[in-house]
């Protein structure tokens, strides 16, 4: 397919939540895992704390802010309307690996 010159919002099949994710990485590694919310400011302190660079710092907490605010909830047909192909759900892609 030529390029479209147009956005498209790539997307698995489903969206996810912090909680969800973390039933999802239970049940892969049959070990409990749990969600716990740290705010943001904690966790750019704790990154700071540990040496991390701060490019990276402002890219996680900016990614978690916007799981947070559900910026990234929207579901599209778009990976199968280009690719053919369905997209993988984050339990297909996290078996795989």
């Amino acid at each position: 397919m030529p390029p479209s010159g147009r956005h498209h919002d790539l997307t698995g099949p489903e969206s996810f939540t912090f909680e969800g994710l973390a039933g999802v990485l239970t049940g892969i590694a049959g070990i409990p895992v749990s969600y716990t919310d740290v705010p943001a400011r904690v966790l750019v302190e704790e990154l700071a704390r540990s040496g991390e660079d701060p490019w990276w710092t402002y890219a996680y907490s900016t990614m978690f802010a916007s799981v947070r605010e559900d910026r990234w909830g929207t579901v599209s047909g778009e990976v199968l309307r280009l690719t053919g192909r369905a997209s993988s759900s984050v339990a297909e892609v996290l078996a795989r690996t």
